[in-house]
């Protein structure tokens, strides 16, 4: 695409506002910035003049990369020279000149942070890891530590995808000082502050992108002042359409935001902002494929209804078997018919293929008709006013509905149909074929997240006492869920399991037959819409179903909660300001309604289909914090900070299996840190360098189950399965609701030692840098020890039924052994480790210089590099819990991008009788394409379990529009 040309794709409503920004009248009297065919005048400062709450920051003072003041270590305004509590700001313009346009794109420039990848998830790992794929964007690690809760202008926003387009500043507060104020939890926050109108300047931008792979991406950013220093509009929209390296992989986003300031009196300001964003997007695994096909591929390509391990095939056992062929339109029972082994590890871990032969790189086996979609919006009201005495007041309030929507197939592998004849008795036509088969589920969630604040601040100054900003806050919170995951099932009187329709062997699997030797774009699911829901013949025994989308499991609920919090802070300053300190508190407190579930009737099941119960009994819960800071400014270019930090933080809304079966609510966590740093401000305030020892700690961290505990959990079901049907349960007076595992999630310890550096700098007006480092070593201990009761209170059961069938073919006590293999590696072996994933050691480096010289004046250039250190990827152990644990870390390589830039920009003639600076900016990521495949996960003798791989080298085009 003509980076200069506006995409087609954009809508007509798009069109208007960007037609409307290039015709910005200039007439408005009241709001006029300077009379047709003069130039525009420059931003006055009015705005700054005007209001001096303590509550904002003015982002117009920020200098290229350099941020003056935060919001981030207390929640009052304070220079960051002044903050001892490690808070890192990034700019507009540092997000700008790198391009990024959301907080993925941004977390590898962050200290102490990585992107989550489920790495230190046990069991089914390769499974786990594709965990993101449910989500419009990756969680994030800070300090080793559960990090990366967002709010917006400080109040704590849902799980949206954050753009730049509306962002003036976004900052990343690190260890638990950041929940201090109701946000957050021990790794640390980020705060995005919005764009707000100007009442002193007419101003606007139109920016339109061309990206790899065929993207492009445009902005617009138009503000009008209505009245001269009282009233104003903004108005910012954004879309993009963008795509990867990786076959049908993309991101659809379509936003807009309007914000309206008015100050009605010289100290009282009212902001209004409005959002509404439309979000599409598809990101397959971070891997080609689970590997169910190259085993049976090196032992010979054995054609057998019986096969064996010898052979490299497995059967699909007699518990489930519905299948539909998308290649035939057809729907067969396939139970006991052979496939292709999974490849596992000697450990039992799921191994993704890696025979890029087999599949390319880029393949994507989740095609058309899987995807996540998310729209939101978004209202907030901010009231600020000083009243004579010093004492200011800000009150706020706002509120986000989201409607979320995911679908996807639940098996990633590249199986092989090894199985002589049809489920009908006649010749297999695809024997020996590929294919990929898996059940398809759905996912819904709509949720309303309310907030509403008041905080006061007094400013007194006491003389030889000091000077003192004491503040206080109250904030309510109100959160509502509806939650549904739904799979395909049949639900006629007819099905073959009649004791509840989503029984595993009424769900219907999906199989797509697949030509290896084809373009990878044909390898991929069949979309699973396009199949009928009714009038489905099953070609065995000749029944014809009826199926349906029904909820399948415990993550139907009608959740809610509400809370409130409060806090203080006292920021003072002493001997001159040469010593500066915040100390603050906190305390939360939040009632939870867990739904409960019922059944409907269904005609011919015994149980019918699941619903969710709105509780109207709350479960209390309370945290709170504590946190002090200091600054000792030794001389005017040194200054030497200590930050003590510790907090019990709300926990998160989910469940954990419960000593005694069923689940119970997750406990309170608690962390805590300490800080010793040093800041230098040389050169005349051009080169600012912050450098920190920290530990930070957590104890009850809250993680979602994924393979480790909810594979251990998922092995004792089949146990309380088997002990269900025996009538055992009946026998003992047990309800299998009651006992069964629920698996949503573990918590465990974690500590956290390391150093952190980070320098901006603005040598010169026309040249700006920014370098940050990290060393941190993290280890986890007491993992998963609620899931071990669990097992320890129903062992004694267990073991005296030994003898008893489960699924599988084994008995109670044969599944024992499994549950202790599960228990020993995920939570024994596990204990006092570094955690999978962990990256010691990060650096990053960022500049950009334009050029004064009149042959070159308007051009510039710029790049730097990204280091990643090794992670840690897998171990190897020995002993046992008895004789005590060794272990053995593997390592994964290091990693090392470069991105350069460079760029022209210069005034052109005068449009519609205004100034028009137009800047040309090229990007190219990965210059080096650094495509390198990158471990995730070894198992214990070495062998690789999953990965993903570098994208390879981009770039971007962007024409930017100044007027």
């Amino acid at each position: 695409m003509h980076p200069c040309r506006v995409p087609s794709k954009v809508t007509s409503l798009h069109r208007w506002l960007i037609a409307a920004a290039l015709t910005f009248t200039p007439y408005l009297k009241a709001g006029q910035a300077a009379p047709a065919g003069q130039p525009a005048k420059a931003a006055t400062g009015d705005d700054e003049a005007v209001m001096l709450s303590p509550f904002m920051v003015e982002t117009t003072q920020d200098r290229g990369y350099q941020a003056m003041s935060t919001l981030g270590g207390s929640r009052l305004k304070t220079n960051l020279k002044d903050v001892a509590s490690p808070t890192s700001a990034f700019t507009e313009q540092f997000l700008r000149d790198l391009g990024l346009t959301n907080l993925e794109e941004l977390a590898p420039y962050m200290l102490s942070t990585e992107l989550e990848f489920n790495e230190d998830i046990g069991g089914n790992a390769r499974l786990a890891g594709n965990a993101g794929v449910q989500e419009t964007s990756r969680s994030m690690r800070m300090r080793g530590l559960s990090g990366g809760t967002v709010s917006v202008n400080f109040f704590k926003s849902p799980t949206v995808r954050f753009d730049t387009f509306n962002t003036e500043r976004i900052d990343q507060s690190r260890g638990p000082n950041s929940v201090l104020f109701g946000v957050g939890n021990p790794g640390g926050s980020i705060n995005v502050s919005t764009k707000r109108a100007v009442v002193g300047d007419q101003r606007g931008s139109l920016a339109l992108t061309g990206r790899s792979y065929d993207g492009w991406r445009y902005e617009l950013d138009a503000n009008q002042p209505i009245v001269r220093n009282r009233l104003a509009v903004r108005i910012v929209t954004a879309k993009e359409d963008t795509s990867t390296w990786k076959d049908f992989e993309y991101d659809q986003s379509e936003r807009y935001y309007g914000t309206l300031k008015w100050r009605p009196l010289p100290r009282t300001e009212l902001n209004l902002d409005v959002e509404d964003s439309s979000i599409d997007r598809k990101t397959d695994q971070p891997y080609v494929a689970g590997d169910d096909y190259t085993l049976w591929a090196s032992l010979g390509r054995v054609i057998s209804a019986t096969g064996g391990a010898a052979t490299g095939q497995s059967s699909s056992g007699a518990t489930t078997g519905l299948v539909f062929d998308s290649n035939a339109g057809t729907l067969a029972d396939w139970r006991n018919r052979t496939y292709g082994a999974r490849r596992v590890s000697v450990d039992g871990q799921a191994v993704a293929l890696r025979d890029f032969s087999v599949l390319p790189r880029q393949t994507s086996i989740r095609g058309p008709g899987t995807y996540v979609r998310q729209n939101y919006h978004r209202m907030s009201a901010f009231l600020t006013h000083s009243f004579p005495g010093n004492i200011d007041l800000e009150v706020g309030a706002t509120r986000t509905d989201e409607h979320y929507n995911n679908s996807r197939d639940d098996e990633d592998a590249l199986r092989v149909d090894t199985s002589p004849l049809l489920p009908t008795g006649v010749a297999n036509p695809n024997a020996g074929r590929a294919f990929l088969q898996g059940t398809a589920s759905r996912r819904f969630r709509d949720s309303r997240t309310d907030g509403a604040r008041a905080m006061l601040a007094y400013r007194l100054d006491a003389g030889r006492w000091g000077k003192h900003l004491l503040a206080g806050g109250y904030e309510f919170n109100f959160y509502k869920e509806a939650f549904v995951v739904v799979g395909d099932y049949v639900i006629s009187p007819n099905a073959p399991n009649l004791s509840m329709p989503e029984h595993t062997q009424n769900a219907i699997s999906y199989r797509t037959y697949v030509d290896l030797n084809g373009p990878s774009k044909n390898i991929r699911y069949a979309d699973p819409s396009l199949r009928p829901l009714s009038g489905l013949r099953e070609e065995v025994t000749g029944r014809v179903y009826e199926t349906a989308w029904i909820p399948l499991n415990n993550n139907t609920r009608l959740n809610s909660n509400e809370g409130t919090t409060s806090t203080w802070m006292l920021q003072s300053s002493f001997w001159r300001d040469r010593i500066k300190t915040i100390v603050g508190g906190s305390h939360d407190r939040r009632d939870d309604y867990f739904s409960t579930q019922g059944r409907r009737p269904l005609a011919g099941f015994a149980q019918g289909i699941r619903y969710a119960i709105r509780s109207h009994t709350p479960d209390f819960t309370a945290a709170s914090g504590l946190s002090f800071s200091g600054v000792f400014h030794a001389s005017p270019w040194l200054a030497l900070t200590y930050s003590n930090a510790q907090n019990s933080a709300l926990p998160p809304l989910a469940l954990i299996d419960g000593p005694k079966g069923g689940g119970m609510r997750t406990p309170t966590p608690k962390g805590r840190s300490q800080d010793y740093g040093l800041k230098l401000d040389l050169l005349q305030r051009r080169l600012f360098l912050t450098a920190t020892y920290f530990r930070t700690a957590s104890q009850k961290e809250y993680a979602a189950a994924g393979g480790g505990t909810g594979s251990m959990t998922s092995t004792i079901n089949v146990i309380w399965d088997g002990l269900d049907a025996a009538g055992v349960l009946t026998a003992n007076g047990i309800a299998l609701g009651d006992v069964r595992g629920v698996a949503v999630g573990e918590t465990s310890d974690g500590e956290t030692s390391g150093y952190e550096v980070e320098l901006t700098a603005n040598l010169t007006e026309n040249w700006r840098t920014y370098a940050n480092f990290s060393d941190e070593t993290t280890k986890r201990t007491n993992i998963g020890r609620e899931a071990q009761a669990y097992f320890a209170n129903f062992r004694p059961l267990f073991e005296r039924y030994p003898n008893v069938p489960v699924a599988g073919g084994g008995t109670v006590v044969s599944q024992l052994a499994r549950v202790d293999v599960a228990d020993y590696t995920t939570h024994v072996v596990a204990d006092g480790r570094r955690p999978q994933g962990q990256i010691q050691r990060k650096a990053n480096l960022r500049t950009n210089y334009e050029f004064t010289t009149e042959r070159l004046k308007g051009f510039s250039i710029g790049g730097g590099f990204r280091y990643f250190g090794r992670p840690v990827i897998g171990y190897y152990a020995s002993g046992t819990a008895t004789t005590g644990v060794k272990r053995l870390l593997f390592e994964g390589p290091e990693q090392v991008f470069l991105d350069l830039s460079a760029g022209y920009r210069r005034r052109l003639s005068e449009i519609l009788g205004r100034k028009v600076q137009w800047s040309l900016q090229l990007n190219v990521n990965n210059a080096l394409n650094n495509d390198d495949l990158v471990p995730i996960r070894r198992a214990s003798d070495g062998e690789l379990v999953f990965y993903r791989f570098n994208a390879p080298r981009s770039w971007m085009l962007t024409n930017r529009f100044m007027f």
